[in-house]
């Protein structure tokens, strides 16, 4: 039986790793989605009453989140409207231990539009999508902290549906749980917050989500140092871990300005999108002065203007100007002393005199 030959092993093989990925890419495509968790939940609600939310008056749940980052999928609000349309603002606030009360400015916040319903039909429910939620969408919840979901309307008053008896407790699910009972309401810019016993009419549906880890950004000058003279240049390179699909702007800390180099580093320092470095340079400026200074050009990475688009990661750069090695042009040469013709034939005769004086005594 003839043995194969190593091309036609090698043919076989990329064949069958061709067939392994091609059997592998299904299952790698068909990974389920993250399943919606209904977190909170207390629709229906019967009996219901009305608490109105103004400018000056705010109200919402609060919950506890469970073992695993999740972010809003779907928000759904029972509520009473006096006149349509109008619209009202949903922020999405940190709880601080121990007064279980929001501090601060609002995590995220979103503006609802009001729809359907009206004084004719009273707790009508409304259900807001991802896409409808904004900012609040986007925004993690992180795993085991308390936040609160506050509405507020700043122009026709909203009714958020309330049951004052409790007939209708939250329920959980996702490892959610509640804070406190009830909710928690702010009545005027004079009183702070305030817990109430109501179960508001109100579902709140999550998924899981892991926040992509950001890149890392170091800064590495080649050389770091320069002689102060024409050409001396070093290259400053910036490099991500990983490429993003869009441009990367990399904040600065530029040099101070300084005579003695120039520079091509601009703050933002822009890394295309799917590369991973961008470079920009500093040259030194020729020195005519003997005894002048050394000169360093400091350039860092400072922190991104948008949050997470990058870490910084390893030192600062410094680059050093040396002065001493700069080439000073010399003084007018002095003239070396010459003989005339006159005195250099003097010279060869008493030489050859000395010459044949010394022949004539070994002789």
């Amino acid at each position: 039986m003839p043995i194969p030959s190593f091309n036609v092993l090698r043919r076989y093989a990329v064949i069958g790793f061709m067939a392994c990925a091609a059997s592998w890419a299904p299952l790698a495509s068909a990974q389920p989605a993250p399943t919606p968790v209904v977190a909170i939940n207390s629709l229906p609600i019967e009996g219901p009453a009305s608490y109105t939310v103004y400018e000056q008056a705010k109200r919402g749940p609060v919950f506890l989140t469970g073992a695993v980052p999740t972010r809003i999928v779907e928000l759904s609000f029972g509520l009473d409207l006096d006149e349509l349309p109008t619209t009202a603002t949903l922020s999405l606030y940190l709880l601080e231990d121990p007064s279980n009360f929001p501090t601060g400015a609002a995590l995220a916040s979103t503006t609802l539009n009001m729809i359907g319903g009206g004084s004719s039909v009273s707790t009508t429910v409304h259900t807001y999508s991802a896409a409808d939620l904004g900012a609040i969408a986007t925004t993690t919840l992180q795993a085991g902290q308390k936040y609160a979901l506050i509405m507020s309307n700043s122009s026709l008053p909203v009714g958020i549906t309330n049951d004052d008896l409790n007939d209708n407790a939250y329920t959980y699910a996702g490892g959610f749980s509640a804070v406190l009972n009830g909710d928690i309401g702010l009545f005027s810019d004079a009183q702070g917050w305030d817990q109430s016993d109501g179960t508001l009419a109100f579902s709140m549906t999550v998924v899981p989500f892991a926040d992509p880890v950001p890149p890392t950004a170091t800064l590495t000058c080649t050389p770091t140092e320069l002689l102060a003279v024409a050409g001396q240049v070093s290259t400053c390179t910036v490099t991500l871990s990983a490429p993003s699909t869009t441009d990367t702007l990399i904040n600065l800390t530029l040099p101070a300005t300084n005579p003695g180099y120039t520079t091509t580093c601009t703050s933002p320092l822009v890394v295309p999108a799917n590369a991973t470095q961008a470079t920009c340079t500093i040259t030194a400026v020729a020195n005519t002065t003997p005894g002048a200074p050394d000169v360093t050009a400091d350039l860092a990475i400072a922190p991104p203007t948008t949050p997470d688009a990058y870490t910084v990661e390893g030192p600062a750069a410094q680059i050093t100007i040396r002065s001493n090695g700069t080439v000073v042009p010399p003084a007018n040469p002095t003239p070396v002393p010459t003989l005339g013709a006159a005195a250099l034939v003097s010279l060869v005769s008493v030489m050859g005199l000395l010459g044949l004086r010394r022949t004539r005594k070994s002789a």
